[in-house]
């Protein structure tokens, strides 16, 4: 477990170079912080784009079903409570995707009393992050929400001597923005209902004159939950993301646009059949339009 202590302490400023601190866990972030598409492997098994680690947010599956991938970008950091990781295969309690092992990554609750937060951070390379989060309970319905803007200029891995007339110094800039919201109604002592929104959108240009890639990404949960043992939720991703090009020499134009929409369900449900036994058992159902 990455515990909410070592998040709040870690210098670590995404999800993936968290999870490259633990042992057992390795990340490949090709174009650094702008990587969009990072792979994950747990204890050496390795696949394409994280398609054998099951990620989970709060137990919904991110794996989208082209590819397996999953763009950790998405997911401020500062939203976390903890981190579970389950290294080795899993996929006879958890499906698709976790041969590798299961990844878990839990957003936190809101406190009892309003809270009003505003951070921010510069670096390097024209770096800059700013983050305001407003969250707090009012009787039985606790909520939070919580935006993020991020812009850095890249980094050039290039040495000028070897770089092509199409690649240039400032052409691997990135601009993030997330909007994080999490509302959460008591039922009764022991249920809850509770929905969260995560809205997305980046722009990235890759090291190249005018060629870029956009990601523009909304992902809906709607769930119910008991104390013990039952989970009830729906979940919708739309995402759509783009290639353009527009450079010359021996860059080719070209405008690439992607749709991809999925959408399940996840029941889960543990039902005590003795002192000493309980019977764990669910479903999971998954579809894409791509």
């Amino acid at each position: 477990v990455i515990t909410k202590e070592k998040i709040e302490n870690t210098p670590s400023k995404t999800v993936d170079d968290l999870l490259r601190t633990e042992a057992g866990i390795d990340v490949i972030r090709p174009y650094g912080e702008t990587s969009k598409s990072q792979s994950i492997s747990l204890r050496g098994i390795y696949g394409a784009r994280s398609s054998r680690i099951l990620i989970l947010l709060d137990g919904i599956p991110l794996n989208n079903l082209y590819n397996g991938s999953v763009d950790l970008n998405t997911i401020p950091i500062e939203i976390i409570k903890r981190i579970e990781v389950v290294k080795g295969a899993g996929s006879a309690l958890y499906g698709t995707n976790a041969l590798g092992g299961v990844i878990n990554i839990i957003t936190k609750k809101a406190p009892k009393r309003f809270g009003l937060q505003l951070t921010g951070g510069v670096g390097n390379m024209g770096s800059r992050k700013s983050k305001l989060e407003i969250n707090g309970t009012m009787r039985n319905l606790s909520f939070i929400l919580s935006g993020t803007k991020f812009h850095t200029d890249g980094y050039q891995n290039t040495p000028q001597e070897f770089q092509k007339s199409y690649y240039t110094y400032t052409d691997r800039r990135m601009d993030k923005n997330s909007l994080f919201t999490k509302l959460n109604y008591r039922l009764t002592p022991e249920s809850n209902l509770y929905i969260q929104i995560l809205r997305y959108y980046d722009k990235t240009n890759f090291g190249r004159k005018n060629y870029f890639g956009r990601t523009d990404q909304n992902r809906f949960i709607f769930g119910y939950s008991l104390k013990r043992g039952l989970q009830f939720s729906l979940f919708v991703d739309d995402l759509d993301d783009s290639y353009t090009s527009t450079g010359s020499g021996d860059v080719i134009k070209y405008e690439s646009f992607g749709d991809k929409n999925f959408g399940g369900l996840n029941f889960q449900n543990i039902l005590d059949l003795t002192t000493f036994w309980n019977l764990t058992w669910g479903i999971d159902f998954k579809e894409g339009n791509i």
